[in-house]
């Protein structure tokens, strides 16, 4: 695109006189690219907190989740007796089973969180985390690319993460998962081998979440284009070194207060398969609606289709896995947001006629040659103030008390009516419901914790709640222990309770319906 790419017709001084075509048309031109950067270490602080204003000022959509509740609870129990669960004690099914808290840092850091400033500052830290997330692949973007394209990256990535963006373990991996990326993309890049001592980011993601098994499948991945990339002279040495990243960083993942059972129990979750589609998290992607989701793999595709020759192979397979991924688990959506966006910034910038910035590898903030002072007090000053703005998003949501956990999702009417009346022996309750239970002392049959129940377990749950086989329900329900259930209002099971002999309804609200056994 030239300079006369934005002239209105014979009114190309229009650009000129105004400030806004005027800023347009720098924003689009494409070359010189180097010429136009900004300082990525400003551009990653200012998105850090543009993104901690939106995502704070969502409120309590950061504490949807039930599952947060229990995450909450089983760090509380580690902080306060300093050890680790080995078996499960929060269910009446599987009491007394193997159990291991696999995210345990995670749910630490948001019992510490919790116990030092209740909800609010639970919700702060996973924005906090998600925003940190977006800022680092901001500066990776800021190193290549003009400011136009490098925010259009960061906000194609924000649409992906922002609804994925919970207060639970996946959101606190976020920000090593780029960081580990982005050593392996830049090593691959520059026909090299990663340092060894980036495997101390794999221990640290496999003690916040599972999802380490991606960072491990990425290393062959990135070794091979590292070695299509190297100089012939230097690819033995290179091999050797990815080789050596191959070894250290499965065995650093063993770094873990659980050593290698926490693998295992990542392993068992992977293997749960289609059982595990009733979470909403796990189903497959609607594409049948327009959505964020939909619309990003879309993109991605026409990435695939528009830029043949453009994307280096292990990238286009690379891309492939991630949209499969997304379209196979609406959970991945995020992590098509966050790591093909990062894939995408070289083919880009080739496109754009840039390079990386050689002063960033080095943290600074001169590129090519071109001291940036004036530019980075500019932006430094837009940190600021975004900062200054985040902090007052924060305090105001915490105050109007918007950053809770949401009570319209929680069961809290239905458990005080089940109490008053008197209901005795176990429940057979809603799987979004085990997190309310377990905080309140209240044994589940079902839970967030999938890993520990197995496909089995799940599948009879999902054909008993949904009536989907005749009998499934009145077999479980034979079950003597079962005094009471607590249902959603909109679940089958819910409606042919009313109709079975032995039970009686006892309260409804829009959240959840309670039957109790009679004689």
């Amino acid at each position: 695109m030239t300079d006369s790419s934005l002239h209105l017709g014979n009114g190309g001084g229009l650009v000129e006189r105004s400030p806004v075509l005027a800023w347009a048309k720098r924003a689009l031109t494409m070359a010189p690219a180097s010429a136009r950067r900004v300082p990525p270490r400003f551009f990653g602080t200012l998105v850090f907190f543009v993104a901690l204003i939106v995502l704070t000022v969502r409120g309590a959509a950061l504490l949807k989740d039930a599952d947060t509740l229990w995450h909450v609870f089983v760090g509380t129990g580690i902080l306060e007796t300093g050890r680790f669960p080995t078996v499960d004690t929060a269910s009446w099914t599987l009491a007394g089973s193997p159990w291991i808290a696999k995210e345990w840092l995670s749910q630490v850091i948001l019992a510490a969180a919790h116990r030092a400033g209740g909800w609010p500052l639970v919700a702060l830290t996973a924005a906090a985390a998600a925003a940190l997330a977006l800022a680092l692949i901001a500066r990776e973007a800021a190193t290549r690319l003009p400011p136009a394209i490098a925010a259009l990256i960061v906000a194609a990535a924000f649409t992906l993460v922002a609804g994925h963006t919970l207060a639970r373990p996946h959101v606190l991996a976020w920000p090593v998962m780029i960081g580990w990326t982005i050593l392996l993309m830049r090593a691959a890049e520059d026909g090299r081998a990663p340092s060894p001592f980036a495997a101390i980011l794999m221990a640290l993601w496999a003690n916040l979440h599972g999802s380490y098994l991606f960072g491990l499948a990425l290393i062959p991945a990135f070794g091979l284009e590292a070695l299509l990339r190297a100089p012939a002279s230097r690819r033995t040495e290179t091999a050797l070194g990815w080789i050596l990243i191959l070894v250290l960083a499965p065995a650093a993942t063993m770094v873990h207060a659980y050593g290698p059972g926490a693998l295992f129990a990542a392993g068992k979750v992977l293997g749960l398969g289609s059982a595990a589609a009733f979470v909403a998290e796990w189903a497959p992607t609607d594409l049948g609606k327009l959505s964020g989701g939909k619309i990003a793999i879309l993109a991605g595709i026409a990435a695939l289709v528009l830029s043949p020759g453009r994307l280096p192979p292990i990238r286009v397979a690379l891309l492939i896995g991630l949209l499969d991924m997304a379209v196979s688990h609406e959970r991945h959506l995020a992590m098509l947001g966050l790591i093909a966006p990062l894939i995408l910034i070289e083919p880009i910038a080739e496109r754009a006629g840039a390079g990386r910035a050689d002063g960033d590898r080095m943290g600074g903030d001169r590129m090519d040659g071109v001291e940036t002072g004036g530019r980075a007090s500019g932006f430094g000053l837009l940190a600021t103030g975004a900062a200054a703005l985040a902090a007052l998003a924060f305090a105001g949501m915490a105050a109007l008390g918007a950053l809770t956990t949401r009570p319209d999702l929680l069961p809290i009417a239905a458990l005080d009516a089940a109490k008053a009346a008197g209901v005795t022996g176990q429940v057979f309750n809603e799987y979004e419901f085990g997190g309310t239970l377990i905080t309140r002392g209240i044994p589940t049959y079902i839970d967030g914790r999938t890993e520990l129940y197995g496909p089995e377990r799940l599948t009879t749950y999902v054909a008993a709640t949904g009536v989907s086989t005749p009998g499934t329900l009145e077999k479980v329900l034979s079950d003597s222990r079962i005094g009471w259930t607590l249902l959603r209002p909109d679940q089958p099971a819910a409606a042919l309770l009313d109709h079975l002999p032995g039970w009686q309804r006892i309260f409804a609200d829009e959240v959840a319906v309670v039957h109790k056994r009679i004689p």
